[in-house]
């Protein structure tokens, strides 16, 4: 096989597998913003790495500048 046929079939299997896992993720996603919320609602800072590169991702901030009032306002909008 040529490289270009190559990297055809190779570009073919990667948007028939970003399709089928697709649906999974969204799941898994919903379910992981309950579990963080409700860590959110559970403690407080500092929270685990994980909870805050949830949050970074959330909010759009680095993480030395997520303060208790943007998760405060975090939580009551997803409430």
């Amino acid at each position: 096989m040529r490289r270009k046929q190559i990297r055809n079939l190779r570009q073919k299997t990667a948007a028939e597998t970003k399709c089928a896992n697709a649906p999974r993720k969204s799941k898994e996603q919903i379910r992981r913003k309950s579990r963080m919320l409700a860590k959110l609602q559970a403690g407080s800072l500092p929270y685990t790495p994980g909870v805050m590169s949830w949050l970074t991702d959330e909010l759009g901030k680095p993480v030395h500048r997520i303060d208790a009032a943007d998760i405060k306002a975090l939580v009551k909008a997803t409430a």
